[in-house]
C-alpha cells in the first residue's frame, strides 16, 4: 500500500499522530527537506511520536519515510492533485477536464502500481522461471489475458 494511503488511515494514529500526519499530508514537499527535529518543532510533537508514525505506516524510521514519501510525490508530477478513483468527477467539470481526469486516472493507477513493485522479487521469478522447461500458469477470469503473453495453452 502506498505510503501516502497509509497515512490517510486515521485510525491507526492517535490525536497527537494525526497532528503528525496532517502536516505529512498537507506539507509533503517541505518534509521531504526536514529532518526530524525540523519536523518536531514544526509539528509541536517530540521525535519519538514521529517514529511511532512512520513504524505504523510500515517504514523503519523518517529517513525511510521521507524517501517513500519523495519518491510518490516524483510519480504523481504529471499531475497537480491525486484524483480520488472513486469520485474523479464533479457535476461542474467540463469535457476536457473529464478527459484529463481519465488519463491522470491511468497515470495514478500506473505509478501506483509501478511504486509497489519489488523489483528483486520479479526478477528473481525471472530467472526461475528461465531455468526450467515446463512451467505451469494458474489464473482465472482477467488474469488470463496476461497469460497469453506467455504463450499458454488457455484450453
Amino acid at each position: 500500500m502506498l505510503l501516502i494511503e497509509q497515512l490517510k488511515r486515521k485510525e491507526l494514529f492517535t490525536k497527537a499522530e494525526m497532528n503528525i500526519v496532517d502536516y505529512i499530508l498537507h506539507h509533503a514537499q517541505e518534509v521531504v527537506k526536514l529532518n526530524i527535529g525540523e519536523l518536531s518543532l514544526r509539528t509541536y510533537s517530540s521525535t519519538a511520536s514521529i517514529v511511532r508514525v512512520c513504524k505504523k505506516t510500515g517504514v523503519l524510521g523518517f529517513s525511510e519515510l521521507k524517501l517513500k514519501l519523495a519518491s510518490e510525490m516524483n510519480s504523481f508530477s504529471l499531475i497537480d492533485k491525486r484524483l480520488d478513483p472513486d469520485m474523479p468527477f464533479t457535476e461542474i467539470n467540463d469535457r476536457k477536464t473529464i478527459i484529463q481526469d481519465v488519463l491522470n486516472l491511468q497515470y495514478q493507477a500506473l505509478t501506483d502500481t509501478y511504486s509497489s513493485l519489488d523489483i528483486d522479487s520479479i526478477w528473481k521469478a525471472a530467472e526461475i522461471i528461465d531455468r526450467h522447461d515446463i512451467v505451469y500458469l494458474y489464473g482465472r477470469g482477467e488474469s488470463l489475458l496476461p497469460l497469453k503473453s506467455f504463450g499458454a495453452d488457455l484450453n
